[in-house]
């Protein structure tokens, strides 16, 4: 019985452990994927004359397809229809896992979209690139660092919590 609990504990603390590191891991690669995405809008805005929507539709991610139909739906400007997207998709949707510092840095991408003349809505998508990619950089500093640390103490504590229940 005794030998049953501590292997459970093991485990439960090993997948603890590990879990931590994959959220964590799951937060850089939406950073990555954010930065990927905006340094193609921003190239867009910059050397394409489409409409937003348009350049919007090439890119087709969930976030991109939620802030088209914000722009469609709704009587908000595009800055304030960035802002509503970017909040809903962070709370359970394709932002979830990105910190409120990621979210805020995110939410700079709307000035572009507020802009009037594509040059400036190029400048603020590189500049919201740069803050992104700034933020992803980061991110995977930490991951190396506190990854390892928590995957780590996870079997660490798992041993721990077995070897004080047998």
């Amino acid at each position: 019985m005794r030998t049953g609990l501590a292997a459970a504990a093991l485990i439960i603390c090993i997948s603890m452990g590990y879990m931590a590191c994959s959220r964590m891991r799951d937060r850089v690669d939406k950073l990555n994927a954010l930065c990927a995405e905006i340094r193609t809008l921003g190239d867009s805005m910059e050397l394409s004359q489409y409409r937003l929507s348009e350049m919007l539709d090439r890119l087709g991610g969930e976030l991109w397809r939620e802030y088209a139909a914000a722009l469609t739906g709704e009587q908000l400007g595009a800055g304030e229809a960035w802002a509503a997207t970017v909040q809903k998709e962070a709370d359970g949707g394709s932002l979830s896992g990105l910190d409120k510092q990621d979210i805020a840095a995110l939410i700079t991408l709307g000035e572009a979209f507020s802009s009037i003349s594509r040059a400036a809505q190029a400048d603020h998508a590189r500049l919201t690139l740069r803050q992104m990619e700034a933020r992803a950089a980061d991110a995977e500093k930490a991951l190396m660092g506190k990854g390892k640390l928590y995957s780590t103490l996870g079997v660490l504590a798992g041993f721990a919590a077995a070897l004080m229940m047998i």
